[in-house]
């Protein structure tokens, strides 16, 4: 079966294009046992798959991003809490009985290096605590540690881009998919794609632009107005942006 999103090389030119699939009606029938909500629609939510290039369920009210990790939260804090046994007991026997006399700067040096651990345990806990991003009716709603992002829908599928980043040292292409806000500055969308072929991860990241997009018309959230935001104070930025367009055929229908 071909794939709806996946971009084909124009016939006149070397420019990638992406048909413009508003995607199709999906029925999802309900199994006795999930295991996991992941490319699933449940209460009217679909809960995103970034490894699915098919078109997002219609009955899908809202798209869900679940971020996080409750493992991963209780793991740092109890590192945390038992690296931090020391210093009870300094409290409580006096510095003696944790800091050997005969040592005492390497002890002091020790301890220092424990207790900056602690904190960066602490603080990884805190990145990794549950939180859900949304697209909906009401926009793209974003959870940034205890805040709320809301964002627009942007009013053309220029909106949403895919900035790559290059990891030095590791040979590896991040992609990461970015939605442009009114006054031209961007937000992360968590979705992100990595490997060795730059082609291939920008075009899965691509793809999922186009999914998230296509949905958000059909449902009727947004509407392709032709409306284009340059990116504000990113001159490299903007100039990898405009050559993204042209390869995928995004631009045809803009003179900026």
């Amino acid at each position: 079966m071909s794939n709806p999103y996946a971009p084909q090389p124009a016939e006149d030119s070397s420019r990638v294009s992406l048909p413009p699939a508003a995607g199709e009606r999906i029925v999802i029938k309900p199994e006795e046992e999930i295991v996991s909500k992941i490319g699933t629609v449940v209460d009217g939510g679909y809960y995103y798959d970034q490894n699915d290039e098919k078109p997002i369920p219609l009955e899908a009210e809202r798209i869900v991003f679940e971020k996080g990790s409750t493992f991963m939260v209780i793991l740092s804090w109890c590192l945390a809490l038992f690296l931090s046994l020391p210093f009870p007991t300094m409290l409580t026997e006096g510095t003696d009985a944790v800091i050997d006399a005969d040592h005492p700067l390497i002890w002091s040096f020790m301890l220092g290096v424990d207790l900056l651990i602690i904190v960066l345990l602490i603080i990884h806990g805190f990145l990794y605590f549950p939180s859900t991003d949304c697209l909906d009716s009401q926009g793209i709603t974003l959870s940034i540690l205890s805040r709320k992002i809301q964002i627009p829908w942007p009013h053309s599928r220029t909106g949403l881009y895919v900035r790559l980043v290059n990891q030095k040292g590791r040979g590896l292409q991040t992609a990461e998919v970015k939605v442009i806000r009114p006054d031209g500055s961007s937000a992360l969308l968590p979705i992100t794609f990595r490997g060795v072929d730059s082609v291939k991860t920008e075009r899965d990241a691509v793809i999922q632009c186009s999914r998230i997009w296509d949905w958000a018309v059909a449902k009727g959230y947004t509407v392709e107005t032709g409306e284009y935001i340059p990116l504000a104070g990113l001159g490299v930025q903007q100039f990898l942006r405009r050559r993204q367009e042209e390869r995928y055929g995004l631009r045809q229908n803009f003179n900026q």
